[in-house]
C-alpha cells in the first residue's frame, strides 16, 4: 500500500492554480487550452499516471466531518438527488441514473490542514450509476455561478477522473461505492450540473468556450491508446430545487 497520502497532481495543481484567478483570467486560461488542448490531455495522462501510485483500495474513501457548514446550494442539489429513486436527463432518455454517494475526495486520506472552501471544492459532490450493460459510473460536481466559472468546474471534473479511473482507485471504488457492480475498465461519464435556471442567450463567453475545450478533449482522449474507452460523454445539466421531480435538462453534451 503506498503511503501518499493527499496526493497533488498536475491538473489539481493547474485547478488550484486557476481557482485564484478571476474570470478574465480563467477565460485566458480557457482560450490556451483551446489552442494547444494536447497540454490539457498530456496533463490528464500525467496527473493519472501520479494518481496511480495511490493505492488504498482497501480502504474506504475518506469521509469529512459530519459537523462542517453546510453549503447551501451544492448541499441542497445533493439531498433532492438522494430522495430521487432514479433521475431522468429529459433530452436523453437512456441516460437515466441513480444517486450513489456525495463529497468523494478521490486522493485524500484525511483533511490534512486544507481550509474548509478548499475542502468544500476539491472533490466529486456526487456519484452516480447508469444500469446499463455494462453499468456506467457517473461523476458530478455542482456548478455555483455565483462562486465561480464553469471552465473551473470543468477543470475540477476533469482532475478527479484522472484520479478516480486507475486501476486500483477503481477497484476501490466497486468495493466501497458500487457494490462490485462495475466493470474492470469502466467508462465514465461526467456532469457539470447547475441549479439556476436556464437563460443561454445571457450565458458569458467562458461558457461556450467550455463546452468547446469539453468536446476537443473527449474527441483527443479516445485517440490516446491508454484511454480510448474511459470516457463517454460530458454532460452540462439543469435541474430546478423549486419543482425537482427528477428530471434534468441538458445545456450541453460532449
Amino acid at each position: 500500500m503506498s503511503a501518499l497520502t493527499n496526493v497533488r497532481t498536475a491538473l489539481r495543481e493547474r485547478y488550484q492554480r486557476a481557482a485564484l484567478l478571476d474570470a478574465a483570467g480563467q477565460m485566458r486560461e480557457c482560450v490556451e487550452y483551446l489552442q494547444h488542448p494536447e497540454i490539457l490531455v498530456a496533463e490528464f495522462s500525467d496527473s493519472y499516471l501520479t494518481a496511480s501510485e495511490y493505492d488504498r483500495r482497501d480502504q474506504e474513501f475518506w469521509a469529512p466531518p459530519e459537523d462542517l457548514p453546510r453549503r447551501r446550494v451544492s448541499d441542497d442539489v445533493c439531498d433532492q438527488l438522494v430522495r430521487a429513486s432514479q433521475v431522468r436527463v429529459l433530452d436523453d432518455p437512456e441516460h437515466c441514473f441513480r444517486y450513489v454517494a456525495r463529497e468523494i475526495f478521490p486522493l485524500r486520506a484525511e483533511l490534512g490542514g486544507h481550509a474548509e472552501g478548499d475542502r468544500r471544492a476539491a472533490g466529486l459532490d456526487y456519484v452516480g450509476l447508469i444500469a446499463a450493460d455494462p453499468c456506467v459510473p457517473v461523476l458530478g460536481v455542482v456548478h455555483v455561478p455565483a462562486d465561480r466559472t464553469v471552465f473551473l468546474s470543468l477543470m475540477r471534473l476533469l482532475t478527479c477522473l484522472a484520479e478516480v479511473a486507475t486501476e486500483a482507485q477503481v477497484d476501490r471504488a466497486n468495493r466501497f461505492l458500487f457494490r462490485g457492480v462495475l466493470p474492470p475498465e469502466p467508462t465514465f461519464d461526467l456532469h457539470v450540473l447547475t441549479e439556476s435556471p436556464p437563460d443561454l442567450d445571457a450565458q458569458p463567453p467562458i461558457s461556450h468556450l467550455t463546452h468547446d475545450l469539453a468536446n476537443v478533449f473527449v474527441t483527443l482522449l479516445r485517440d490516446e491508446w491508454q484511454f480510448p474507452n474511459m470516457l463517454r460523454n460530458i454532460y452540462c445539466l439543469r435541474m430546478s430545487l423549486k419543482d425537482f421531480d427528477g428530471g434534468m435538462q441538458v445545456d450541453w453534451k460532449s
